[in-house]
């Protein structure tokens, strides 16, 4: 049987300055994916803005929302970016 686990998460620019700090560990459920992280994330209001528009890299290539998450992994949480 699985157990629950955390993985460390690096947060980029807007969820940074938001979060006040660059790093944090984050628990996630038994069979955690980034979509329970991108959740647990919002529901904690952790970045103060909607998840919904954010990038997330599982050691370092973009992953999406179903991609499975190990204790191992690294996780990046990259807000949208504007410009021209």
């Amino acid at each position: 049987m699985s157990e629950a686990f955390s993985v460390r998460v690096l947060l980029y620019g807007r969820c940074r300055e938001a979060a006040g700090t660059a790093e944090m560990m984050v628990s996630l459920p038994p069979g955690g994916v980034v979509g329970d992280l991108v959740e647990r994330l919002s529901a904690e209001s952790v970045v103060g803005f909607g998840m919904e528009s954010v990038a997330v890299a599982v050691n370092r290539k973009l992953a999406s929302r179903d991609h499975a998450l190990d204790p191992s992994d690294e996780v990046a949480v990259i807000p949208p970016v504007a410009g021209g």
